[in-house]
């Protein structure tokens, strides 16, 4: 499948008079890019960033994880600090309840 974003964007919310960043970005297990060039495009707009990361969203469709999805973790640590991996969340989407 290919990502519907197709190149990493930010932008800045207040919540309750604090600002946050809201970056968008490809995926990195269903691009055709690869994982490698999309972690390097992310890792510099987080740079960028004035107000830091405070939680990382990676989103799965609720499926069995395939061996390209187990490595993402190991990539993030590699590009953005293995720090990166204390602000992780986990959200499962198409999920049935079925």
């Amino acid at each position: 499948m290919d990502s519907v974003t197709k190149e990493c964007t930010v932008a800045t919310m207040l919540i309750d008079g604090v600002p946050y960043n809201i970056v968008d970005t490809p995926g990195t297990c269903d691009t055709q890019q690869g994982s490698k060039p999309v972690l390097s495009e992310i890792a510099k707009i987080i740079n960028k960033c004035a107000h830091g990361v405070k939680a990382i969203l990676i989103v799965y469709k609720a499926r069995r994880f395939t061996d390209e999805q187990r490595n993402v973790l190991n990539e993030i640590r590699t590009f953005l600090g293995k720090d990166a991996t204390n602000n992780i969340i986990s959200v499962f989407s198409h999920a049935s309840t079925d």
